[in-house]
C-alpha cells in the first residue's frame, strides 16, 4: 500500500527529544511522527507499508528553505511503536534561493537506492556565502565478486580531495544506507591542489596495510 504526506516539520521538531529516543536517527524518529494509527495497524497486520512523503529538511534550520522527498518502506518491529524506516527509489532534497517563501523549489541532492536501502548514487552540493552551489559529495555502487562496493568521492571549491571505496557488511539486510556497516576497503586517495599527496590501502576488512605520502 502506498500512501502520500505533505508535513511540516516545525511543529515536529518541537517534541523532538520525546520523539527521537527510540531511533538512532532524528529524521527516522519525525518518520515515526508522521504515521497515523491506520498506517501503524496496517503494518502490524502486513508486516510493512510504503509511503511517499514530502516534507521539510530537519537540519535546515530555515525550515522552509530545504524539503526532502521520496519514498520509505516501513517494517514491523518487535515494538509496537518502533519501525524500520528504508529509503527506497529516488531521493531529492529540494532548495530555493532568497527569501520568500514562494520562490520555486529546484533540485539540490539527488539519491538513487535498492529496495533494501542501499545508495547507488548519490550527490551532494553545499551552498557558499554567495548563494552559489558546489558539488561536495559523489556516490556510485557497484557488485564487484558478491560483494557491495560504494565509491566516495569529496571535493572543495569543486576539485576533488579524496576517493575512496567502501564495503557494504550488511547490504542484504532492509535499513537505511547510512545505518548500514561499512569498513573501507581498497585504495584511499587524498589530493591538494590536484596533485596526489597521499595514499592508504586497506585489506578487505578494513584493516589499513600501507599508507604513503608525498610532499
Amino acid at each position: 500500500m502506498k500512501n502520500y504526506t505533505l508535513i511540516l516539520i516545525a511543529g515536529l521538531l518541537i517534541s523532538s527529544c520525546a520523539i527521537t529516543k527510540p531511533y538512532q536517527n532524528p529524521q527516522h524518529a519525525v518518520y515515526a511522527k508522521i504515521l497515523t494509527p491506520y498506517e501503524k495497524s496496517l503494518i502490524d497486520r502486513k508486516g510493512e507499508i510504503t509511503k511517499d512523503i514530502e516534507l521539510y529538511d530537519p537540519l535546515d534550520m530555515n525550515l522552509w528553505k530545504a524539503m526532502l522527498k521520496g519514498t520509505l518502506r516501513i517494517f514491523k518491529t518487535e515494538d509496537p511503536e518502533v519501525f524500520n524506516f528504508v529509503e527506497i527509489g529516488p531521493w531529492v532534497t529540494m532548495t530555493r534561493g532568497g527569501s520568500h517563501l514562494l520562490t520555486s523549489y529546484h533540485i539540490k541532492d539527488t539519491t538513487l537506492n535498492d529496495s533494501l536501502g542501499n545508495t547507488l548514487s548519490k550527490v551532494v552540493y553545499y551552498e557558499d556565502r554567495l548563494g552559489k552551489y558546489s558539488l561536495e559529495k559523489k556516490y556510485t555502487s557497484r557488485m564487484i565478486h558478491h560483494q557491495l562496493i560504494q565509491h566516495v568521492e569529496l571535493f572543495i571549491d569543486t576539485a576533488l580531495v579524496s576517493e575512496f571505496d567502501m564495503r557494504i557488511l550488511d547490504y542484504e539486510i532492509p535499513k537505511s544506507d547510512s545505518q548500514k556497516r561499512k569498513v573501507v576497503v581498497g585504495v584511499c586517495n587524498d589530493y591538494w591542489e590536484g596533485k596526489l599527496v597521499r595514499t592508504r590501502m586497506y585489506d578487505n576488512e578494513g584493516n589499513l596495510i600501507k599508507e604513503s605520502k608525498w610532499e
